[in-house]
């Protein structure tokens, strides 16, 4: 008997153990967004404009603005993250208007120390306590598996015609047929971009243009890529964040693997061949191949 409930406490302590282990493990929204602010922090110097302390959350940039379609093509998310670019909210108290805008989203460059862009925006921050509950519950309810990390996002897609007439300060040649296709001059999300032993998952908040996508809810990140490409049209031309694509550079990889290929089969003919000489020299003139050899291997 006292054998059976030695190993009822036993297995009792283990189980406590066990299931405190994995609560520690757990982590909330608030944990990755301090992630992600001792990050910034490192990295971002806004000395003019806003201060540190007045931004609310912090996100890396979104690269490409057709990421979506990339991803169907089998290109790594991980691709089209921007490790040199900090988006940046900065909200109004307690939802209330200031200078006519709610908030504004800054995009700041650590390797250039400049803040690339603002963006205000006339509309309450969706980011609120809501968006984060949510968050928090998909994350703790287990149906995601193990999550191994947790990155805060930004997305914004510019389709308006005068955002795409001047680079550099001179205007550009463009063609006016690819507008015929907008339904939305301006696309703008913030993504929770969830990492787990099950895969990759993606947590919106829509902030701007009809994606497709719902705030608030969990997507696998090819069945996010599906939908938005299914409901969004980004104009592409050359004012657009593109990442380039690789098969230029897969080009000169390849045609350099051949040059070396021939390169290597021309020097072996021509010592193959030198080869030949010297053997039949060798035979026909046994001392001076001798002294050659000597020669060669001495100096």
């Amino acid at each position: 008997m006292k054998r059976i409930i030695v190993l009822l406490i036993t297995l009792m302590l283990f189980s406590l153990n066990v299931f405190a282990t994995k609560t520690a493990e757990l982590k909330t929204s608030e944990y990755w967004l301090e992630k992600a602010k001792t990050e910034a922090y490192e990295e971002i110097n806004l000395y003019s404009a806003f201060d540190l302390d007045e931004i609310t959350y912090y996100a890396k940039h979104i690269n490409d603005d057709v990421f979506y379609k990339k991803i169907l093509d089998g290109k790594k998310f991980s691709d089209f993250i921007y490790e040199d670019k900090w988006d940046c909210i900065v909200d109004c108290e307690e939802g209330y208007e200031k200078d006519g805008y709610y908030f504004t989203k800054i995009v700041y460059v650590p390797n250039f120390d400049i803040t690339r862009a603002d963006t205000q925006y006339q509309m309450p921050l969706p980011l609120n306590d809501e968006w984060f509950a949510a968050l928090d519950e998909v994350m703790l309810s287990g149906e995601l598996g193990n999550i191994e990390n947790v990155s805060f996002l930004s997305y914004d897609a510019d389709n308006s015609e005068g955002a795409r007439t001047y680079i550099g300060g001179e205007p550009i040649e463009r063609d006016d047929s690819l507008w015929d296709n907008v339904t939305e001059d301006f696309y703008s999300a913030w993504f929770a971009y969830i990492e787990s032993d099950k895969g990759e998952y993606l947590f919106p908040c829509v902030i701007d243009g009809d994606m497709g996508i719902e705030s608030g809810k969990i997507y696998e990140l090819y069945e996010c890529a599906e939908i938005m490409n299914a409901n969004m049209y980004v104009v592409e031309d050359d004012v657009a964040e593109l990442v380039e694509d690789d098969t230029f550079w897969v080009y000169h990889v390849v045609a350099a693997i051949c040059v070396l290929v021939v390169g290597v089969c021309v020097v072996s003919i021509v010592i193959i061949k030198k080869s030949k000489k010297l053997i039949k020299r060798a035979r026909e003139r046994p001392f001076f191949t001798a002294y050659y050899f000597i020669l060669m291997f001495t100096f």
